[in-house]
């Protein structure tokens, strides 16, 4: 089976639109890595039917960053080393900040230095020695001197001239030590007097607010430094996190013996004698205070979850439209002053521009969509991604003639069974097949008891489908849900896992509203949960979706969940590819490399046995298709820049281990794409309110793509707005996507038709993960909890991976 050439363009006709984004400039910029080991190269501007589509005027949160052309200006990393050793990126800060204001002038040279906050420093020239000890004494809160011996000791040299060429494409390797040095110097300069945590920078001059339970929010920017088309370019957007809030901790206790000692030494008379001290000092030389004279460091970074409540708090203080987040990215760079510091622009020479960046963009057409004939139309044209779905009929409505319903509410059988006869009448309406009646009757049951029940239910309906349809299983179970929050993880466990039973769960505020809004909704999860499909591109009826229609194609998509579970969904149907498989897979944590890909072991009787998510899905497509897969492509979510071509060999080694054990020289064509959802890049219209440039919210026109300027220097990236936006969201609306290695090229058309933040595989393989999510934590991620840290810092607790079971496996029960 021959490979596609390649790379090919194929795009529909286009809008051209302008933006500006928040990316400020700067000469030297960034990466892809790759396969052989080369990622494809951008694909030439203005050929094949590049002119045909819309353009519009955006910006860009980058800014340029100008650095001067001297052959022999050289960047010098150093190794830092402080004793006793300080985890608090702050101390450090102040540490290297007293040692430089103390010894520039007699031992630095006079260099000034960019230092990371953990162990690395650089400079613009060689310091007077290659390794010195310097003692630092800085003064504590409590007044006491403390003594630190701070080891600088040289590392590497910093080739600016390589940096160069890899911007003018005429370097492969991406010098990435150069341009942390260089983020660093402008960090370094950004940094005075602010809180870091990873990227960003805090500071309540740019907005606090009370979260409640004794945790605020502050707000700041993000900054990092990457290389572009245009150059270097500086990315700033801005960002939020909790804190502690500063404060006296009489909440808690002290004991009776602080009580007299502080009212004998410093007449100091207790509020709360009968409660317990903290204990301060060490376990060997202990020191005892009480709470109400403490208080709480402010700057403290708050990494537990946070309740609902608090998060809806976060949110609505911290959202902003889009004007007024360009405002806000505008007024940040002006306060940061990067060429008024003598860091910048004395030593390292360079100059930040401080206008946002505007680009020409293109907006993509929306796909048309086909529904069923017997509604009101069988074709219809998204405006501004959406459409309405108003006497539509799903294009291949499931069946569903064995269902059941159990009620853990407080509602009576009566409204239950209202409630379940109208999103009955609902599925049928859209053009699901439903039996009217259900298999047994209503089963009611308290919440703490949710287990048995479900095992009686379906002790009960096995029992009767023996009787009157032997061999088929429960197709659908009706679950309202208790009023107590934490049953849904269980519910779905037991189903999903433990009895085979593809369920509906429904909150019981719903069963009284009777909305038709949410019965639609709810009935369109149905259908896809039972084989149904909703709708598709009408390309892929006419066999003029590029890329997939012209032979079997199979569509993958591997996310990772804290890098503790892997999700592998994959299409099991063509053309339509809207019907995919998923596949779990558990691993050690912080592993970006998907072990279960491929799997051998051998047996002593069968010898060598192959295995592996990628096979048995493979093996799924060809059963569910009649076709084994004539091209594959690989969707990759939850990979950081720094691990491209690290995941990119080590996968591709796996995939073609896969395919060759199915068949003897089976290599078809592979095309691997990274997606990138958590960047944080962000577009802005350059007239706001125009209305034939935005959309209802204020943000970019859905369908937007940038693949020029902001993006790498020389390989296959660009960015794709697929959405409409509420508002200006937390996160972003645009995805990247890099292309890792193609064979068989598919354009940014291809990735634009979805009316979600990312292409509807990578969706469906976010919601299975926070499925298997609930599997593993039980109760605890449906809820909140002051004392619950986040999942990543929670992988002991976790239970042991379930097995999905094989009557639910097949279907999209995650929906």
């Amino acid at each position: 089976m021959a490979f596609d050439p390649g790379p090919k363009i194929f795009c529909e006709p286009f809008q051209k639109t302008k933006i500006r984004n928040t990316i400020y400039s700067f000469d030297p910029p960034y990466c892809r890595i790759f396969f052989d080991c080369r990622c494809p190269r951008q694909p030439r501007q203005g050929s094949a039917v590049m002119s045909r589509f819309m353009r519009k005027e955006v910006k860009i949160d980058l800014c340029t960053v100008m650095e001067k052309e001297k052959p022999e200006m050289e960047t010098k990393g150093m190794k830092v080393t402080i004793a006793p050793e300080v985890t608090s990126k702050t101390k450090s800060r102040d540490i290297m900040k007293f040692l430089s204001d103390s010894y520039g002038a007699s031992h630095l040279g006079n260099l000034l230095l960019a230092y990371d906050g953990k162990k690395s420093a650089f400079a613009v020239g060689p310091l007077p020695f290659d390794s010195k000890e310097f003692v630092v004494k800085l003064a504590e809160q409590n007044g006491r001197e403390r003594e630190f011996k701070v080891t600088i000791k040289f590392a590497a040299r910093k080739e600016l001239n390589h940096l160069r060429q890899f911007l003018a494409g005429r370097q492969q390797d991406n010098p990435q030590e150069t341009i942390q040095a260089l983020d660093v110097v402008l960090r370094e300069s950004a940094s005075k007097d602010r809180e870091i945590v990873g990227r960003s920078l805090f500071h309540t001059d740019f907005g606090r607010g009370p979260l409640g339970d004794g945790i605020e929010y502050w707000k700041g920017f993000y900054q990092s430094l990457r290389p572009t088309q245009m150059g270097l370019s500086l990315n700033i957007d801005m960002s939020a996190r909790a804190f502690y809030e500063p404060k006296l901790l009489s909440e808690f206790v002290a004991t009776k013996t602080v009580v007299q000692y502080f009212r004998e030494k410093y007449s100091v008379q207790l509020r709360f004698p009968a409660l317990p001290a903290i204990q301060a000092g060490t376990d060997a030389k202990p020191t005892y205070l009480p709470m109400e004279i403490c208080w709480v460091t402010p700057g403290q970074r708050y990494s537990l979850k946070l309740n609902e409540r608090q998060v809806t708090q976060f949110l609505r203080a911290t959202c902003q439209r889009p004007k007024d987040r360009e405002d806000s990215i505008d007024n940040t760079m002006k306060k940061n002053k990067y060429n008024k510091d003598p860091l910048v622009s004395k030593d390292f020479e360079m100059n930040v521009t401080e206008l946002l960046t505007s680009i020409e963009a293109r907006v993509l057409p929306p796909p048309p969509l086909r529904y069923h004939e017997s509604g009101r139309t069988s074709e219809v044209n998204p405006s501004v991604g959406q459409w309405n779905m108003i006497d539509l009929k799903v294009i291949n409505g499931g069946t569903v003639n064995y269902w059941a319903i159990i009620n853990f509410s407080r509602h009576n059988d009566q409204a239950v069974g209202r409630f379940v006869h109208g999103l009955v009448s609902m599925c049928q309406t859209k053009g699901i097949v439903f039996n009217p009646q259900p298999l047994i009757p209503m089963r009611s049951a308290m919440p703490h008891n949710i287990e048995k029940a479900l095992v009686d239910l379906q002790s009960q309906a096995s029992a009767q489908l023996a009787q009157v349809a032997h061999g088929h299983p429960l197709q659908m179970l009706f679950v309202i849900l208790p009023e107590t929050k934490g049953t849904y993880p269980r519910i779905k466990r037991v189903c999903e896992t433990e009895l085979g039973i593809v369920s509906q769960c429904c909150k019981p505020q719903h069963v009284m509203k009777m909305s038709s809004q949410y019965l639609e909704n709810v009935a369109l999860k149905i259908n896809v949960k039972v084989g149904g499909r909703n709708t598709v591109l009408a390309a892929t009826l006419n066999s003029r979706l590029p890329y997939v229609t012209d032979r079997p194609t199979i569509i993958f998509v591997f996310f990772a969940f804290t890098y503790l579970l892997w999700w592998v969904v994959a299409s099991m149907d063509w053309p339509q590819v809207t019907k995919y498989k998923a596949l779990v897979s558990a691993q050690p944590h912080r592993q970006e490399i998907i072990q279960d890909l491929y799997t051998t072991r051998t047996d002593p009787k069968r010898g060598v046995i192959h295995g592996g998510l990628i096979r048995e899905l493979l093996i799924s497509f060809k059963k569910a298709t009649g076709h084994k897969p004539h091209r594959l492509t690989f969707y990759r979510d939850g990979v950081s820049e720094g691990q491209f071509s690290e995941v990119l060999l080590n996968e591709m080694d796996k995939i073609r281990k896969a395919c060759i054990s199915l068949e003897e020289n089976y290599m078809p064509p592979v095309t691997f794409i990274v997606v990138q959802k958590r960047h944080h890049t962000r577009f802005f219209p350059v007239r706001h309110g125009d209305r034939g440039s935005t959309d209802r919210s204020g943000n970019i026109l859905p369908g937007t793509v940038v693949d020029t300027k902001i993006c790498h220097p020389f390989e296959f990236d660009f960015y794709l707005c697929s959405h409409a936006g509420i508002q200006e969201l937390v996160g972003p609306l645009t995805t990247m996507f890099s292309m890792m290695r193609t064979s068989s090229l598919l354009m940014a058309c291809r990735c634009s038709q979805t009316a979600y933040a990312t292409l509807p595989p990578a969706y469906y393989a976010h919601l299975a993960a926070f499925r298997a999510r609930s599997y593993m934590e039980g109760d605890q991620s449906d809820t909140s909890s002051r004392g619950q840290r986040a999942t990543r810092d929670r992988v002991a607790e976790v239970r042991p991976l379930p097995v999905i079971h094989d009557n639910v496996k097949s279907v999209m029960f995650y929906c």
